[in-house]
């Protein structure tokens, strides 16, 4: 209730400061998903006391913080989450280290459509080929059942972009479907 009331008062604050108009604001019509409602999640994977973790990053900062749940996202997330990091686990593969540019795990990246529930992965990788991409698909799929595609983008840049420029399916067909106000959406 207190977010939706800052959040109409800084549309009436927007139409006097900006608009120089006095108008009557309508009361903000939330949503009835309070939780679980994202359908784009991005981690960030960094090595925490020498094992990979994968969360948010703690405030100013690019230190992960990490997380297992978090309940503004899909319940794949965390699935998704942990299925990637036990792959990175079992088959040595290294997080990425902003500061050296080594490693090779960036972000772990999905979408969700909440409609279909279809879930695609994205994870960035630090390289020109991802080796051991089946272990990969073998992994995730292991842990759920739902994810449609699984993709891998490459971005070797020595910037805080997430995403580059290419992009590899390893599963699927890359994209997922939803629906919204009666019409089909292609996600990828």
């Amino acid at each position: 209730a207190a977010e939706l009331r800052a959040k109409q008062e800084n549309v009436a604050d927007a139409f006097a400061r900006i608009g120089g108009l006095d108008v009557p604001v309508l009361p903000i019509v939330g949503s009835p998903e309070v939780n679980r409602y994202r359908n784009k999640v991005q981690f960030p994977v960094q090595a925490r006391n020498g094992k990979a973790a994968a969360g948010f990053y703690q405030a100013g900062s690019h230190t992960v913080i990490p997380i297992t749940d978090c309940k503004i996202q899909p319940e794949a997330a965390e699935t998704i989450r942990a299925a990637v990091l036990s792959w990175m686990e079992k088959e040595n593969v290294p997080a990425y280290d902003e500061r050296t540019h080594a490693g090779l795990v960036r972000h772990i990246y999905l979408r969700y459509g909440a409609k279909s529930g279809q879930t695609l992965v994205c994870i960035v990788a630090n390289c020109e080929a991802l080796s051991k991409m089946k272990a990969l698909v073998r992994e995730i799929l292991a842990a759920d059942a739902n994810v449609t595609g699984i993709v891998v983008n490459y971005n070797t840049k020595k910037s805080n972009v997430i995403l580059g420029e290419r992009f590899e399916t390893l599963y699927g067909e890359g994209y997922l479907e939803d629906m919204l106000l009666g019409l089909t959406f292609r996600l990828s």
